[in-house]
């Protein structure tokens, strides 16, 4: 009977402690398991810094490659255009349009890394080619220096309206004639009263807006003297100056398009012009005589002023510089990177 009743007793208490050290392993390996986990999320999270870090470093190298092959193109292009001396600039010349110098400079034998100087021309179709060069500032309208005449036919061509009240507005803001109406209160700033510094000032012209802005932005520059380079200027643009040269004679328009048309002509069948007695178009009646000589008067053959714009490439990054080079002076007048 006692045997009976102690047997139960040790085997309870062979059983607790089984139990009791169950129970132990299992604390154990719980605490094991969540110091894994920890472990676990500490290590992920040190690889994302970690490949964070590496994908920074990475761009950051790239940007430098890419600005340092940015800089090289627009050093190649002032090279090129120091390096025109004779007396007229044209679009035929190296600085201009020439491919195989700029289409891909490269400064090691890696593909993915090189510059491109480049930039958008209409042709006389109107339709937009890549040029591989730089482009003549003065082969576009200075709005510092343009007449209201020049600045109306302008507006008029792109139906940038009412023409004539936008042309006062720049007229005002340039400094060439007085707010006398306050028309600059109602934006909430006053008129410069001084000459344009950058072309993207036009957006702040009483009447104009981006999209105008847009239109003209390539016709249209703050560097020169105010005369058009007839070597470069587009049909656009000299059409404009022809029809502004016509409303200051008071003749019609189409006499000045006509003008225009056959100075294009020419020059496409030259490819330039290196004086200007070789602009021997022929003129009909004395409405495109007078037309032409107030051309003349406004024009010329060789620029002071290049806008070079230059991308430089490293793998898929892309730094932009635009610069506006001086030859004269040999400076650099205006500079942008993005």
């Amino acid at each position: 009977s006692c045997l009976k009743t102690k047997a139960p007793r040790i085997f309870s208490a062979r059983f607790t402690w089984r139990r009791h050290g169950m129970n132990k392993k299992a604390q154990t390996l719980m605490i094991s398991l969540w110091i894994l986990a920890i472990l676990t999320v500490l290590a992920v999270g040190i690889g994302h810094r970690v490949s964070l870090s590496l994908r920074i470093s990475r761009y950051q190298k790239d940007s430098l490659k890419a600005w340092g092959l940015a800089k090289a193109g627009l050093n190649l292009a002032i090279r090129q255009i120091q390096k025109d001396t004779n007396d007229y600039d044209s679009l035929d010349e190296a600085w201009a349009d020439d491919q195989t110098l700029f289409k891909r400079i490269t400064l090691s034998p890696d593909p993915d890394q090189f510059a491109v100087v480049s930039h958008v021309r209409r042709n006389e179709e109107d339709k937009p080619v890549d040029i591989f060069g730089a482009s003549d500032a003065e082969s576009r309208i200075n709005i510092n220096k343009a007449s209201k005449e020049v600045l109306q036919a302008l507006l008029e061509k792109f139906a940038i309206n009412p023409a004539e009240d936008t042309v006062n507005s720049i007229l005002i803001w340039r400094g060439d004639a007085q707010d006398s109406g306050k028309i600059y209160d109602t934006l909430g700033y006053p008129a410069k009263g001084a000459f344009f510094q950058r072309i993207e000032e036009m957006n702040l012209v009483k009447g104009f807006n981006p999209a105008d802005f847009e239109k003209i932005r390539g016709l249209v520059t703050v560097y020169g003297d105010g005369a058009v380079n007839l070597n470069t200027v587009s049909l656009d643009a000299l059409r404009a100056v022809c029809r502004g040269a016509a409303k200051k004679l008071g003749v019609d328009e189409n006499f000045a398009d006509s003008v225009a048309a056959k100075i294009a002509e020419l020059r496409t069948g030259r490819g330039h012009f290196k004086d200007k007695a070789e602009i021997d178009i022929m003129l009909t009646g004395d409405e495109e005589t007078n037309i032409f000589n107030e051309l003349m008067s406004v024009a010329s053959l060789r620029s002071q002023y290049f806008l070079i714009e230059v991308t430089g490439n490293s793998s898929r990054i892309k730094r932009k510089i635009e610069a506006v080079y001086d030859r004269k002076e040999k400076k650099i007048r205006e500079w942008h990177e993005s």
